[in-house]
């Protein structure tokens, strides 16, 4: 009896020491439970301590159709069947100091981000979307890298910066327009030379940086023709003047 006790605890032993934790392919496995209801039920809190894969039954590359990768960072991906290359892959993926939304991908580290977030400590101070237009409001950003279909407030905006500023109307050689041209121009256009109509405005919007601009330049000629009416006034006067003295 002691002997084929000591056989059959040898032959446990070996087996233990060569097992390589198979399961059988048929029935299910519970772990906290005796009525699994699926291959693999546990009912608690479990653990795995490198990548968790669905849906790939061999080692791949980064972007599994999904995983969670551990480490010093995470991810959640999947790979879209039938498409292209540079397009298989959707995944979010956060390491570091970021967090990035990715819509086109291969599967060998070449990516195209549409949206990052990125921080500093526990504030977020960037977000980003490098290689898309962003909608507010509307579907359809109508080819602008932004668009806003109602309301919007600032408590500061910038234009970028203008190489052709209109400070040239002060420069010497500037012809500035005479006001006979300018009451002409009115009478037929109806409005300003140099700014756009009503019309133009209501079916194409006003750009900002370019309005500013014109405004400017309108202001600047304005401010031109007051020095040159003060200068006549006051040469006026002063003809008045003598002309009273000589009386």
């Amino acid at each position: 009896m002691k002997k084929t006790c000591l056989v059959t605890l040898s032959f446990f032993l070996y087996v233990c020491s060569v097992a390589q934790n198979v399961f059988p392919s048929t029935g299910n496995v519970g772990i906290g439970t005796n009525t699994p209801g699926a291959p693999l039920v546990v009912n608690g809190k479990a653990r795995i301590l490198s990548t968790l894969s669905v849906g790939l039954d061999a080692d791949g590359p980064a972007f599994f159709p999904v995983s969670l990768n551990g480490g010093d960072g995470a991810s959640l991906g999947y790979t879209l069947h039938n498409q292209p290359t540079d397009q298989k892959v959707w995944a979010l993926i956060a390491n570091g100091n970021m967090f990035r939304l990715l819509t086109e991908a291969d599967n060998y580290g070449s990516i195209r981000e549409a949206m990052v977030f990125k921080r500093t400590g526990l504030e977020i101070n960037s977000v980003a979307f490098p290689n898309g237009n962003v909608s507010i409001g509307t579907s359809n950003a109508q080819g602008y890298r932004l668009a806003v279909n109602g309301e919007a407030i600032f408590t500061k905006a910038k234009v970028k910066e203008f190489a052709n500023w209109p400070d040239y109307v002060f420069n010497k050689g500037y012809q500035l327009p005479a006001l006979a041209e300018v009451e002409k121009f009115i009478q037929q256009n109806k409005h300003l030379p140099g700014i756009p109509a009503a019309t133009e405005v209501q079916q194409k919007g006003l750009d900002l940086g370019d309005n500013q601009v014109a405004l400017l330049k309108k202001i600047e000629e304005l401010t031109l023709y007051i020095i040159e009416q003060d200068k006549r006034i006051k040469e006026l006067e002063q003809q008045m003047k003598a002309s009273l003295k000589t009386q």
